[in-house]
């Protein structure tokens, strides 16, 4: 079974204020874009191990850090999922 849509554009969300992170999913999926929101550096390199092929658009915000700041987290995070795109507040 397939585990995530093939049709939408699938977007990480990685966004530490929760304020930010639930419009910023409610406006997401609002447009169709299928939404994971990870709430930290360590929870989006997990999911990129996890899941490679399952994320086309990286979305941090300003101070998405626990281990690295936006700048190492946005490197990491492209090589591991190197087709993915990115736009980042950091």
């Amino acid at each position: 079974m397939e585990r995530f849509s093939q049709d939408r554009m699938r977007v990480a969300l990685i966004v530490q204020d929760e304020e930010t992170r639930y419009t910023g999913h409610d406006s997401l999926v609002s447009e169709g874009y299928e939404v994971f929101v990870v709430h930290n550096s360590v929870e989006a390199l997990l999911f990129a191990a996890e899941f490679p092929d399952a994320i086309d658009l990286i979305l941090t915000g300003p101070n998405s850090r626990v281990f690295h700041n936006g700048p190492q987290l946005i490197a990491c995070m492209q090589t591991m999922l190197p087709g993915a795109k990115v736009l980042s507040g950091a």
